[in-house]
């Protein structure tokens, strides 16, 4: 039987939506300009803000996670924040770090108590700058309170035999300007950051896997939500040349571990959908939009990763998490791949 040894486990989180705090619920408030945001433009529906109960979720997943005594680094691939506002991406940091009291002032803290383990990458979302639709706002917010810069590279060690791990992070809304069809279409554009990384990247070690991770899906299809066509191109060169492994992503809001191949270059795509945003519409909610039914929302979720040295031999492991009454629990046998 093989011999399989556990060297790293990634909780990938996303589209997390974390907006101001209603006191009577700990939701995300509603307000006149968000509602006239998500009636012209529904295809954003991030503007639903976050769920309470979704937040008490994730927080107790992580502490079980911390209760098994396995090490493990949390990546969030975007949109913290409803509509990028300070305070909300203020509230983001500490739901992180430590806690907020989502009752205020009732003192109903909860939290990730998470500091130093988290990284994250900006979303469309969180470039709003507070605005309640998605053209118009400059500058963002996001690295006022999530300071390091993008794009940027870490290394991460694996295990004792020389292996590592490079986590190559990236903001995909980058080269989008704020009044155009781009952000109106929630599209990536982000050429500059590749040329960025161009430069940064040395040629890839035996030992060494890279991943990337990034808000928008390479594989999505559509013209919506998807990358620019040049991005998409730019993309699949820079995925050859510097031998990508893993993409984290989300964006979507839908689960998915995709193959993707560029050029011959064999690339596995893991989104992570929603982890906190509403999943279903609320009555309060739907007695004010003009057309609640054409919100189409998928069950929060996240998804663990984790590298195994199986005999010598490097193995990806997935499990997806959707949320339920009894919170975060396995939704499907894991998908498992070798990594190259």
């Amino acid at each position: 039987m093989p011999k399989q040894k556990l060297l790293a486990t990634l909780l990938h989180i996303s589209d997390l939506h974390i907006g101001s705090l209603d006191p009577n619920t700990g939701d995300a408030t509603i307000s006149p300009a968000v509602q006239f945001g998500l009636d012209n433009f529904p295809i954003f529906d991030g503007l639903l803000g976050h769920h309470a109960t979704a937040l008490r979720a994730l927080a107790e997943f992580v502490e079980d996670l911390r209760a098994s005594d396995e090490k493990f680094q949390i990546l969030v691939t975007g949109d913290l924040s409803r509509n990028g506002d300070a305070h909300e991406l203020a509230l983001a940091r500490r739901f992180f770090e430590s806690e907020i009291d989502i009752l205020p002032p009732n003192g109903d803290y909860v939290g990730l108590h998470a500091a130093g383990k988290v990284i994250t990458i900006p979303g469309n979302h969180d470039h709003w700058a507070g605005i309640s639709v998605p053209i118009g706002a400059t500058p963002s917010n996001f690295y006022h309170y999530f300071i390091r810069s993008l794009p940027a590279t870490r290394s991460l060690p694996l295990g004792n035999h020389g292996h590592e791990l490079t986590l190559i992070e990236l903001d995909s809304d980058a080269d989008v300007r704020p009044n155009s069809i781009q952000r109106s279409y929630a599209r990536g554009s982000f050429c500059s950051q590749l040329q960025l990384l161009d430069a940064m990247l040395e040629p890839r070690k035996i030992r060494e896997v890279r991943v990337m991770i990034i808000h928008h899906a390479r594989t999505w299809t559509g013209f919506s939500l998807a990358m620019s066509h040049a991005t998409k191109y730019a993309l699949d060169h820079f995925l050859q040349q510097h031998e990508i492994a893993v993409i984290l992503c989300g964006h979507t809001h839908k689960t998915a571990v995709r193959r993707h191949y560029a050029g011959a270059r064999e690339c596995w795509e893991c989104g992570a959908g929603s982890t906190t945003q509403f999943d279903a519409v609320p009555r309060k909610w739907r007695v004010r939009l003009r057309k609640p039914d054409s919100v189409n929302l998928e069950p929060n979720a996240l998804m663990l990763h984790r590298i195994f040295d199986t005999d010598g031999r490097l193995d990806w492991v997935t499990t997806t998490y959707h949320r339920s009454a009894m919170g975060f629990a396995s939704a499907h046998p894991p998908r498992e791949f070798t990594l190259q």
